[in-house]
């Protein structure tokens, strides 16, 4: 099975690109459409902001020991954002964020961009912690002075999405959260989607939030 995976690995990242723009375009018509009140008080709505920190990984941790099942480039990029979303009382959850992001090196200007964009996902689990499935969609811009590509030196237009798994312990109004996803990143705008940097890779990362859920 790994090596059908790898056989696919480049093919990966774009169809999570395009899986989670329409999952993100759906998510608002849904909750338009079919959202409703009619649970109990227990499951209220709610909302949070705060502020994130993750990075991207060749492997998950329980994948280290072993051959990753899931494709990854290895410019395990470091990122920091800040975000909100709302979640009504059926557990859907619609917000934004904005981020920021640059590439291990030794202190030498490397690659580096941004993104800002929607949220959107559902709650799973709401006692006795927050566990919700979250999608990320947005656009930006990524550069790299090192690049031999005229290109992304002078900087690209790009897309990136990201789908995570998010558990969150309640504290009053704080909530200290941990999340596991999958990232892609691809220029486009110039010659083929990705053409001039594609990313993708298995992120972690931590959220420190504030409000209710």
């Amino acid at each position: 099975m790994k090596n059908i995976v790898n056989e696919h690995t480049s093919k990966l990242p774009l169809l999570v690109l395009v899986c989670i723009f329409a999952l993100s375009l759906f998510s608002p018509v849904y909750v338009c459409a079919y959202g409703n009140d009619d649970r109990d008080d227990h499951n209220s709505g709610g909302g949070v902001g705060g502020a994130f920190w993750g990075s991207q990984r060749l492997a998950y941790p329980w994948e280290e020991d072993s051959d990753p099942y899931f494709g990854a480039t290895d410019h395990q990029l470091d990122y920091v954002g800040g975000m909100g979303y709302g979640i009504s009382r059926d557990g859907h959850v619609a917000g934004g964020f904005g981020v920021g992001f640059s590439e291990h090196s030794d202190g030498e200007d490397g690659l580096s961009g941004g993104f800002g964009g929607v949220i959107s996902g559902r709650r799973i689990i709401d006692w006795p912690i927050n566990v919700l499935w979250l999608i990320y969609a947005g656009v930006g811009g990524v550069s790299d002075p090192r690049s031999t590509n005229k290109a992304l030196q002078d900087g690209v237009f790009a897309v990136m999405g990201e789908t995570t798994l998010e558990a969150s312990l309640p504290m009053l109004f704080f909530h200290p959260t941990i999340y596991v996803g999958y990232q892609a990143i691809a220029s486009v705008g110039r010659g083929d989607i990705g053409e001039v940097f594609l990313s993708y890779a298995p992120t972690i990362g931590f959220r420190l939030l504030w409000g209710s859920q």
